[in-house]
């Protein structure tokens, strides 16, 4: 009688853990597969582009080259067996489904808003950061990707492994067009700190309740010298500190400083 039961019990559990991986499987692939609906592209018809501030900005300012590579042909954002394989698609003409075929309203759109031309939600794509940027900035990435040489790169398949699905499940892994308004407020002002801090995505980890604020002992050079190459003054790299393609630009990096030294005092990036 004994040994039926704890068969029975087995039988139980290994039912329980199958019926949770086919919950797993399940949920997690109708995520993926969601299309969403929202704010239409905008043409940016009345914007001011510059090649070379786009350039500045995919590089270095919007972070655009640590997942879609320097040469704008496409990278890994996540390799690992366990989470999943992520590519970060190539923009140039050389890709036929993105940079051959994306109008100036497709690329405001995946960059403001995370959302394909078809409504498809863009995993990991930091448009939260992106959603208050300048028309003309906007512009100005767009005119710098179309500017770029036409590149062929194979593209590995799209998979989530098993502690992918789980970080999907629980919101580790996310789409950020779920949290951005399909009425964007107006932007913070280009030439002020907040700025570059949000659009570098820095207020993801340096906001007001973020788990690592800026040190009021830090100078400005070893400020500068963290956002050049993601290390601190004792050679360590910091963890999620990408290293820009291009060193940051001097008017950037003062107002940066200032915007979070003023944060530390008053507590609150608003103080920029």
């Amino acid at each position: 009688m004994r040994k039926a039961l704890l068969v029975a019990a087995a039988g139980a559990l290994v039912l329980a853990v199958l019926a949770g991986v086919a919950y797993v499987y399940v949920t997690t692939r109708d995520a993926v597969q969601v299309r969403a609906t929202g704010r239409s592209g905008l043409a940016l018809t009345k914007a001011r582009a510059s090649r070379d501030r786009g350039e500045y900005l995919y590089q270095t300012a919007a972070r655009c080259a640590a997942c879609h590579a320097r040469d704008l042909g496409g990278d890994f954002v996540l390799r690992s067996e366990l989470v999943g394989t992520l590519w970060g698609p190539n923009l140039t003409r050389g890709n036929p489904s993105v940079g051959a075929t994306y109008g100036t309203a497709d690329f405001e759109r995946a960059i403001r808003r995370g959302l394909r031309p078809d409504g498809m939600r863009l995993l990991m794509m930091p448009s939260l950061d992106y959603a208050a940027m300048s028309d003309d900035d906007v512009a100005s990435i767009i005119a710098y990707i179309r500017a770029a040489p036409a590149i062929e790169r194979p593209v590995p398949p799209f998979r989530l492994g098993v502690v992918g699905r789980l970080m999907l499940l629980t919101g580790r892994l996310s789409f950020d067009s779920d949290r951005i308004p399909d009425t964007i407020p107006p932007g913070a002002d280009p030439s002020g700190g907040l700025y570059p801090a949000r659009i570098a995505g820095c207020l993801r980890c340096h906001g007001a309740t973020g788990p690592a604020p800026l040190p009021a002992s830090v100078d400005r050079g070893t400020f500068a010298t963290v956002l050049d190459t993601g290390r601190d003054r004792n050679g360590r790299a910091i963890s999620d500190h990408a290293v820009p393609s291009r060193p940051w630009r001097d008017a950037d990096v003062d107002v940066l400083f200032h915007c979070f030294q003023s944060a530390v005092r008053s507590g609150s990036p608003a103080g920029c």
